[in-house]
């Protein structure tokens, strides 16, 4: 149950991303800018996914303990 409301946690983080993302990206007015929200969001998703990745991981550890298993590396 604590690893699906992670992800699902998750997913609402990248869809308000999304949605933030593409409405920086509809008001700007020179490709300037265009590149620069574009390469914000793509570091801010790679961030993201880096961090979740992590959760995840610890999640996934703390399940295989209480099962007696080893943990990931």
């Amino acid at each position: 149950a604590e690893m699906g409301s992670e992800v699902l946690h998750f997913i609402s983080e990248r869809v308000q991303e999304d949605v933030k993302t593409q409405a920086a990206l509809m008001s700007c007015t020179d490709l300037d800018q265009l590149a620069h929200v574009q390469a914000e969001f793509v570091q801010k998703a790679i961030d993201q996914y880096t961090a979740e990745t992590g959760r995840l991981v610890e999640l996934s550890n703390e399940m295989l303990q209480e099962a007696g298993l080893p943990k990931i590396d």
